[in-house]
C-alpha cells in the first residue's frame, strides 16, 4: 500500500508540475492536436511491438527449463503488463506462480530467467550508451541511434542462429537471440520517445533522447514504476539537455515529464485491452489444467483446481516437473 501511495503520489507531482506550466502544457497540446495520424499511431501502436519483443525474451529464456508456448508467452507477457501497474511487480509474481502450476518450471529456474533478462537488459543498456557516445561524437541525427541498435540487435541475432546450430541444447544461444530481442525493444523503445516529442513539440537533441531512453528502461526494474519512471525521464531530459538552471530541477523536468505523460497515456490505451485478454487466457488455461487434473487425479496422484494466478503463489497443486498438460486446442505445451 506504501508503494502504491507513492506511485500515485508521484504521478499527481508530475500531472500538477506540467499544469502548473500553463503555457509549456498549451503548446504541447496545440502540438499534439496538430500532430499528423501517422505520428498518433506510431504513439500509441509501438508499445504492442515492445511487448511482442518482451514476450520473445522470456520465451527464449525460459524454453531451457520448459515446454512453454509462444502465444502462451504472449499472453502471460500481456497479462504481466497490466498486473505491473500495481506496485511490487503482482504481474511477475503470477507469472512465476503461473510457469510452477501449468508448465512444471521450478521457481527457483523461473527467478533465473528473470535474472537473465535482466542482464539482457544490462546489456542492451551498454550498447545504447556506447551509440550514444558514438552518435553524439559524430555529431549524427536521432535516426542514427534506432538503426545502430537494430544493427545490434540483427548481429546478436544472427550469432544466436548459428550458435544454436552448433549447440542446440546449451545456454549460450538463449542469451544471445534473448539479447537480441531486448536490445530490438530498447530501440523501439528510442523511437517511441522520439514519436512522443515531435507529438508534444518538444525538441530534443540525438544524446538526451538515448539518455531518457536507458533512464526509462532503468527506471522499469524498480518495483514501482508508475510515477516513478515520469520523473525519471523527466529529470534525465533536465540534465542531458543542460537545463537545469535558475528555474529549478523541477521546472527543467517538466518537459520531459509532459512527454512521459503523453507516452504513459498511450501505453495505457493498449495495455489496458492487452492485459484484459492476456489475464483471460491464462485463467482459461488454468481451468483446463484443473479440469485435467480433476479427471486423472486419482492416477497421476495430482489433486486440486490451481488458484487464480495472483493467488497461486504458494504454488500448491504444481503440476510435476515433466508433466505435458494440454490445452484445450489439444495442443500440448
Amino acid at each position: 500500500m506504501v508503494a502504491m501511495a507513492l506511485g500515485v503520489l508521484l504521478l499527481g507531482a508530475a500531472v500538477w508540475a506540467v499544469a502548473s506550466q500553463r503555457e509549456a502544457a498549451a503548446s504541447a497540446a496545440r502540438a499534439a492536436a496538430d500532430a499528423p495520424a501517422a505520428l498518433v499511431a506510431a504513439v500509441v501502436l509501438l508499445p504492442l511491438v515492445n511487448w511482442l519483443l518482451t514476450s520473445a525474451v522470456f520465451w527464449i529464456l525460459t524454453g531451457r527449463y520448459g515446454r512453454v508456448g509462444p502465444v502462451e508467452m504472449v499472453a502471460l507477457i500481456g497479462s504481466a503488463w497490466l498486473l505491473n501497474y500495481v506496485p511490487a511487480r503482482a504481474g511477475l509474481a503470477g507469472r512465476v506462480a503461473y510457469h510452477k502450476a501449468v508448465n512444471g518450471i521450478r521457481v527457483r529456474d523461473a527467478g533465473a530467467v528473470v535474472v537473465q533478462s535482466i542482464g539482457c537488459t544490462g546489456v542492451a543498456l551498454a550498447v545504447l550508451l556506447g551509440v550514444i557516445g558514438v552518435v553524439a561524437g559524430a555529431g549524427g541525427p536521432a535516426w542514427m541511434i534506432a538503426a545502430a541498435m537494430a544493427g545490434a540487435a540483427t548481429v546478436l541475432g544472427v550469432a544466436a542462429w548459428v550458435w544454436r546450430g552448433s549447440d542446440p541444447t546449451g545456454r549460450g544461444w538463449r542469451l544471445a537471440g534473448a539479447a537480441a530481442a531486448r536490445v530490438a525493444d530498447v530501440a523501439v523503445w528510442g523511437v517511441r520517445y522520439a514519436a512522443v516529442f515531435a507529438l508534444a513539440g518538444v525538441p530534443v537533441s540525438a544524446p538526451a533522447l538515448g539518455v531518457v531512453t536507458a533512464a526509462s528502461m532503468a527506471s522499469m526494474l524498480l518495483p514501482v514504476q508508475v510515477g516513478v519512471r515520469e520523473w525519471v525521464v523527466g529529470v534525465a531530459l533536465g540534465l542531458a539537455g543542460g537545463a537545469a538552471g535558475a528555474g529549478g530541477l523541477v521546472e527543467a523536468a517538466t518537459p520531459g515529464l509532459a512527454v512521459d505523460l503523453i507516452n504513459r497515456a498511450a501505453e495505457t490505451l493498449v495495455a489496458v485491452p492487452v492485459g484484459l485478454w492476456g489475464t483471460w487466457w491464462v485463467v482459461r488455461r488454468l481451468r483446463g489444467v484443473g479440469i485435467a487434473r480433476g479427471r486423472g487425479g486419482s492416477e497421476t496422484g495430482l489433486a486440486g483446481a490451481p488458484g487464480a494466478m495472483a493467488g497461486a503463489g504458494t504454488g500448491s497443486g504444481a503440476l510435476a516437473p515433466g508433466s505435458n498438460p494440454v490445452d484445450s486446442d489439444g495442443v500440448a505445451r
